[in-house]
């Protein structure tokens, strides 16, 4: 019997088979270390398997997003040269991470291309997995599951910081589900203890991020004003009101004074503002390209043991100023492109692409107290900005079968199966 590429990629077996691969949980390196290098070679071979579907079956649709592509590809170059020049070596981790976030990408592009509402339900399975399995992590081990390089306050899916690259996502599609009424009980428990996940940890950035967020929802879902204080652009605005005027100008003395004291942190966010002015000064040396995106190399120029404790820092904690450092004003011109094609696409506007909205808001947000880019789940946020993008794809549908209601649902002509 003859089984076709369409039909292999319905499979809910086949599609968590491979999406899992990408989706290994911070505490199997530290406390299963036999089961962290099988699950490693799961997910090459899983590399193996994506390329070669897309090879055979896609690759003249362009599923690969050109400007995602454009940029993974100037980061791979960037750590070959940045290696290779800097330090007489190649870091096959971050190598093996980029791949990582690439094959990610056409993987969920190419699912989303053959059944998109099936690709929306399976992503929601895996986040609110996720979502709860760390929870109880946290409620049954609240100091911690395990110690990584010094550090205490790990769980499930890693250190708190990096729990709410999951729970955020996990939180959206839990949203959407209840706009549009389904999977409404899994929904409302995944939000649960989401929250209770955000609480215990009690992270700084997480707080800020989530606070963004909620604030966004419960203002777009105001009757009557809403909608129009609430889209691309006003989101887009605080962020980088944000980023201007906390991370350049320092304004967080005025601004964020009271959160401060609520979360118990000094005004320079846990050593992070001294690591912003070494970033910028890293940047002023190499303004056009970067100093490269070899991560030792990074940690070996801005680690400084008197900041933040002995941690090495890799990373400059700040989103845009970690792709200005690493890949200057031209990675950063390209990440701006991939935000700006992203947004450019979301002319329909309904209750689900605004809750996307105020989810990437959220996690910008964060993303400018913390770099993610080197997290395993920064795959969760390409997945956030590809389910966007092919919403967009859904356009052309509504107005050649004239079935947009304003609200909710577009149809598939190509399987008659419902979207959102």
């Amino acid at each position: 019997m003859k089984i076709t590429v369409r039909q292999l990629m319905n499979s809910d077996l086949f599609f968590y088979s491979i999406f899992l691969s990408f989706c290994k949980p911070d505490c199997i390196r530290y406390l299963m270390p036999s089961l962290n290098h099988i699950w490693n070679y799961w997910k090459y071979f899983c590399y193996f398997v994506i390329f070669v579907i897309y090879l055979f079956s896609f690759s003249k649709k362009r599923l690969i997003h050109l400007d995602l592509l454009v940029f993974f590809m100037y980061r791979l170059i960037h750590i070959l040269i940045s290696g290779l020049v800097m330090s007489g070596r190649i870091s096959v981790i971050d190598v093996l991470h980029i791949l990582m976030n690439f094959f990610v990408i056409l993987f969920i592009s190419v699912s989303l291309e053959i059944n998109l509402n099936k690709t929306f339900d399976r992503l929601f399975y895996i986040l609110a997995v996720l979502t709860l399995i760390n929870a109880l992590s946290i409620i049954l081990f609240p100091q911690g599951l395990y110690v990584a390089n010094d550090v205490v306050g790990n769980y499930f899916l890693g250190y708190d910081n990096g729990h709410i690259i999951v729970i955020l996502p996990a939180i959206c599609l839990s949203l959407v589900n209840l706009i549009n009424k389904k999977n409404m009980c899994l929904s409302l428990i995944t939000i649960g203890f989401g929250g209770v996940s955000i609480v215990k940890c009690f992270s700084l950035t997480t707080i800020i991020g989530m606070l963004t967020f909620v604030l966004l929802v419960l203002v777009r879902f105001f009757p009557g004003v809403g909608k129009k204080l609430v889209n691309k652009y006003t989101v887009s605005c605080f962020v980088l009101t944000i980023f201007f005027g906390i991370i350049l100008f320092r304004l967080h003395e005025q601004v964020f004074d009271l959160l401060l004291s609520w979360t118990k942190k000094d005004i320079t966010f846990s050593g992070r503002t001294y690591l912003w002015d070494i970033s910028l000064d890293l940047f002023k040396k190499s303004p056009v390209f970067g100093i490269g995106d070899d991560s030792e190399v990074i940690g070996e120029i801005i680690h400084d043991s008197t900041l933040l404790g002995n941690q090495k820092i890799t990373f400059a904690h700040n989103e845009i100023l970690d792709i200005l450092v690493r890949n200057g004003i031209v990675g950063a011109i390209i990440y701006a492109l991939i935000i700006l094609n992203t947004l450019k696409k979301t002319k329909i506007r309904n209750s689900v692409v605004d809750v996307f909205i105020c989810g990437l808001g959220g996690l910008w947000t964060m993303m400018m107290f913390e770099s993610y880019f080197n997290y395993d789940f920064y795959l969760f946020y390409l997945a956030m900005i590809l389910m966007i993008r092919y919403n967009y794809r859904m356009e052309k549908v509504i107005k050649l079968n004239k079935v947009y209601n304003g609200v909710c649902i577009y149809e598939n002509i190509a399987n008659n199966a419902k979207v959102f």
